[in-house]
């Protein structure tokens, strides 16, 4: 008894501690999921508009702990990083309306993709920082500035620009919210007009 309490509480612990840890190590293994690293976005678009850019990789950081782009700002304030994977919600002012980052947990159980906007009756709506702004997110997008521009100035015409961060390195679990928000604007798409901005989290060298 007194193993299978320790094995118990060390899967806790790195439930706890890690985003990825309790799967890459316990269930991964076992599960035949695909973790490879070469994800093709291309797959994953939606019926809508939609764009694809990279982060600038000078922009890393403050993706990570910047307030600028912090959604969990509990999270934040006590040490932890956010996750390189993150849906924003932004209306047509480029004001976020909802916003879900992948270590809040998971993302079916907690209905991020239920309703319009998302993931906005929850208790993760009193630490979503309202400094987050659509003008941020293109601002750090690796390209030249006339496109970010044109980014800005037409995003009036959506009722809603999604941004998506998301990177190559978590290959299940990118798949997996790749497809979550693509089934989201199918099935939501009727009478709303979206845009989704794919932005690649990369690794610096």
């Amino acid at each position: 008894m007194r193993i299978i309490n320790n094995i118990l509480s060390v899967i806790i612990l790195f439930s706890l501690t890690s985003c990825s840890v309790m799967w890459d190590f316990v269930v991964l293994p076992f599960s035949g999921a695909d973790k490879q690293t070469n994800v093709k976005l291309e797959k994953f678009y939606p019926d809508c508009e939609h764009v694809s850019y990279s982060i600038d990789t000078v922009y890393n950081n403050d993706i990570m702990h910047g307030e600028d782009f912090c959604i969990n700002i509990w999270k934040n304030e006590h040490g932890g990083t956010q996750s390189p994977m993150q849906t924003i919600m932004f209306d047509s002012n480029g004001d976020c309306v909802g916003a879900y980052e992948f270590c809040m947990g998971n993302a079916r159980y907690l209905n991020v993709y239920k309703d319009v906007p998302i993931f906005r009756e929850n208790i993760y709506n009193k630490v979503i920082s309202d400094k987050l702004k659509l003008a941020n997110y293109i601002k750090i997008t690796d390209t030249v500035e006339t496109v970010k521009e044109n980014l800005l100035e037409t995003s009036s015409n959506y009722d809603y620009n999604i941004v998506v961060i998301w990177t190559n390195y978590h290959g299940y679990y990118m798949k997996r919210h790749l497809r979550q928000v693509n089934r989201y604007v199918s099935k939501n798409k009727n009478g709303l007009n979206f845009r989704i901005i794919y932005m690649q989290f990369c690794i610096s060298k």
